[in-house]
């Protein structure tokens, strides 16, 4: 009887391990099972969830008053009062104290895959700069044009596009003219008011540069 009970014991002790290996098995870094089989069938985001998303085109409703609102400065871009470029050109800034008058308020015309972006206080388009009046190599100006006169070039159109990330809210925007995604600069202040803004002339991927991701709300 006692070899009896020591082999029962053995055995139990030997069950109780290897349930216990089951119960608790060990995952790799990014959190799967060794031997699971992953369904790909389904691709779920918390963040997704209830398909509240929202497309460019009903992000961007053509022909509304819209503001645009940079990502990484949570600031209100805008075309200034009083402090123009020059009689033809009106600079263009984000608002640092936060807020919005109507100066920040834009309508965004649709032309095909492009839009232009018009200054609804002013009745001004926003564009980008020809070389020769660049800020500097790598920052190219951008302004309202104030003549109001046909604005039909590419310098005057932009490309907005979501960002890759599952269900974003924010876009990029970027010149056609010139291939250059539209930021808002750190360290180039107008005054302790006003932050400048430019494209960024060397061409690079934008994914993870808030300063280049803006939020447009209509």
């Amino acid at each position: 009887m006692q070899i009896i009970k020591i082999v029962l014991l053995v055995v139990a002790a030997e069950f109780a391990v290897f349930a216990g290996i089951q119960a608790d098995p060990v995952r790799d870094i990014y959190g799967n099972v060794s031997g699971d089989v992953i369904d790909n069938s389904v691709n779920i985001h918390i963040h997704n969830s209830g398909n509240n998303c929202k497309g460019l085109d009903d992000m961007i409703d053509s022909g509304s008053v819209c503001t645009i609102i940079n990502r990484k400065w949570s600031e209100y871009l805008y075309p200034v009062q009083g402090a123009n470029y020059d009689c033809e050109r009106r600079q263009i800034f984000t608002w640092i104290p936060g807020g919005c008058d109507s100066q920040c308020n834009w309508k965004i015309e649709r032309s095909g895959n492009k839009f232009r972006l018009k200054s609804l206080h002013f009745d001004e388009y926003l564009y980008a700069v020809v070389d020769s009046m660049k800020y500097d190599k790598q920052r190219r100006n951008t302004f309202s044009w104030i003549p109001r006169s046909a604005c039909d070039n590419d310098q005057c159109y932009w490309k907005i596009e979501l960002l890759s990330d599952d269900c974003s809210k924010y876009v990029t925007i970027k010149n056609v003219a010139y291939n250059e995604y539209l930021y808002a600069a750190d360290g180039l202040n107008y005054d302790k008011d006003r932050r400048r803004v430019f494209t960024w002339t060397d061409h690079y991927n934008v994914a993870n540069d808030q300063a280049s991701h803006w939020e447009i709300k209509c």
